[in-house]
């Protein structure tokens, strides 16, 4: 099973919504997330903690010691990796928390940045 039209795929569901004016699932984000918009550290409600940093020109995603995920800039703000296909998304939430949702094999989890504490 190919992976390489992940963000081929993202762009045709987001005109066919923008063209017969289907609702969306998510804000409508023009670029690409910034280092500081996006990376941190978040948890999700299982207690699951996901950490997001830059590395080499693209993100690099680590959790509960698996293997780092590459992910590379898509459309729409998103960030998605070919293997194994797994898509960020990013918004901010009105209490001013930076909320990710991470979704892979058709399952979509949220996680939240953990405030940064200065030591």
């Amino acid at each position: 099973r190919s992976n390489e039209g992940w963000c081929l795929l993202e762009e045709l569901f987001q005109s066919l919504e923008r063209e017969y004016r289907w609702p969306t699932s998510s804000p409508q984000i023009s670029e690409a997330p910034t280092t500081a918009d996006v990376e941190g550290t978040y948890r999700d409600n299982a207690g699951r903690t996901f950490r997001l940093a830059q590395s080499s020109g693209n993100f690099v995603l680590r959790f509960d010691g698996q293997d780092a995920i590459h992910l590379s800039p898509c459309s729409n703000g998103t960030l998605s990796a070919k293997t194994p296909q797994v898509r960020l998304r990013f918004e901010s939430r009105s209490d001013g928390s930076r909320a990710m949702h991470l979704t892979q094999g058709g399952a979509t989890f949220e996680a939240i940045r953990v405030p940064h504490r200065p030591t």
